[in-house]
């Protein structure tokens, strides 16, 4: 028989008994339906956090700070004892804990940059800025930082260019209603005026272009982005009349490496920066504990679907079973014209795979439909203000390695059916009653 013949063939052979293959399927829907929506709930979190723990920084950035070993030592219940080369914030703690973060000065600067692996290294700082305006628009308040230190996501325009002589800066979505503004591309292009205030008391403007609109992200909706010597310009003027020592205490670096080191010798890196002093994350690194928790709920949630597969797999025995005792006398008929034993395992393992498909098809579309449903219900209720997060997303790449594992699980199930289909004796078989 050609291949088209045996599909042809199991699909009506699928058919005979109505009722009983629909049961069947019925199961292999149920738990196809909720593989898909544990998967597609696992994957929407999963891109959300991917898009939004990007804003934390670029994959080929560390963010250095000053190793704490007092923190790090907790099987003592003595002070921490004092280190004059590491001064600490003025953040209390309480215990015998030590307090605050430790600062960092030039002497740490000059050490990092230093380093032939590490490259534009430089300090994480504060730039305070009073408001920012549109035209003679209200005045809002917003936080700063420099381009290039932060990855954005944006729904307008394009992100600052790092180094550009002209300011540049890019605003969250939320200041297009504050400006009164239709849409976010209004505002790509206007000017805005953005002032600081030094230690004297004196102030500075800079008009600065915006370049972009930023999505509503984790980091916040009211971080603004300021090109780098735009942004350098107003911290130098917001720092006159500050002690030097004050100017130069660093909470800690933005290092950058080579985007091709492998994880070895990264981790090699930050065990060398270890050893100098300092703690270095990557932003690979602070995000695994999150994705291994929503890896380990969504695999959690897939056992209720794995249960109910398990189920199917059972009704797809007895399904097949069934069928194969009811046309035992046809087996025989058809291994007396030369059929094989080959060609009747496949007819009876494809009749399974096919039970395994419609299932599988059926499951993923209604679950689909009410993934639609959800996120629409969800978007109006407990996700309203969350931009970005869409609760249940459908790769095609999921769906189609779902449908395909439950035909697996299907042809695994209708194996030893087909086997004793295949088996049978061709004249034991035409006596059957």
């Amino acid at each position: 028989m050609k291949v088209l013949d045996i599909i042809q063939t199991s699909s009506s052979n699928m058919l005979r008994n109505k009722s009983r293959s629909f049961l069947t399927i019925v199961a292999i829907v149920i738990g196809a339906f909720t593989l898909s929506l544990t998967n597609a709930t696992g994957d929407g979190i999963r891109s959300y956090l991917e898009r939004q723990l990007g804003n934390l920084g670029a994959e080929n950035s560390f963010i250095i700070t000053a190793r704490d070993t007092a923190a790090e030592d907790r099987s003592s219940d003595l002070p921490a004892k004092y280190d004059p080369e590491r001064k600490r914030t003025s953040q209390q703690t309480a215990g015998n804990g030590p307090g605050g973060s430790i600062l960092m000065g030039q002497k740490d600067l000059t050490k990092l940059q230093s380093r032939k692996d590490l490259v534009d290294v430089r300090p994480i700082t504060n730039l305070v800025v009073d408001y920012v305006q549109l035209g003679t628009s209200d005045k809002y308040t917003t936080n700063v930082s420099r381009a290039g230190e932060l990855n954005i996501d944006l729904i307008a325009g394009r992100r600052v260019e790092k180094a550009s002589v002209r300011p540049e800066i890019t605003l969250p979505k939320s200041y297009v209603e504050a400006f009164k503004l239709d849409s976010p591309d209004q505002l790509v292009g206007q000017e805005v005026v953005v002032q600081v205030t030094n230690a004297k008391g004196e102030t500075q403007l800079l008009t600065a272009s915006v370049v972009g609109i930023q999505e509503k992200s984790l980091i916040g909706s009211s971080v603004t982005f300021l090109s780098r010597p735009a942004y350098d310009q107003l911290l130098t003027f917001q720092q006159q009349g500050l002690p030097i020592a004050t100017i130069q205490q660093y909470g800690g670096f933005f290092a950058e490496f080579d985007k091709d080191l492998s994880d070895a010798k990264i981790d090699s890196l930050i065990a060398e920066l270890k050893n100098d002093g300092y703690t270095a994350n990557t932003i690979k690194k602070q995000s695994e504990t999150i994705f291994t928790v929503v890896n380990a709920v969504t695999l959690v949630l897939n056992g209720f679907g794995i249960i109910a597969l398990l189920a199917a797999g059972l009704g797809i025995i007895n399904t097949l079973l069934m069928s194969v005792q009811e046309r035992t006398k046809e087996i025989g008929l058809m291994k007396a014209l030369g059929l094989g034993g080959r060609t009747i395992f496949t007819l009876f393992s494809i009749e399974a795979v096919l039970l395994g498909f419609w299932g599988s098809l059926i499951g993923i579309l209604l679950a689909r439909g009410a993934g639609e449903l959800a996120n629409r219900v969800a978007e109006k209720t407990f996700l309203e203000g969350i931009d970005g997060l869409t609760l249940l997303v459908f790769p095609l790449g999921s769906q189609l390695m779902i449908a395909l594992g439950i035909m697996v699980i299907a042809f695994l199930a209708g194996t030893l059916p087909a086997i004793r289909a295949a088996k049978k004796d061709p004249i034991e078989a035409l006596r059957y009653e």
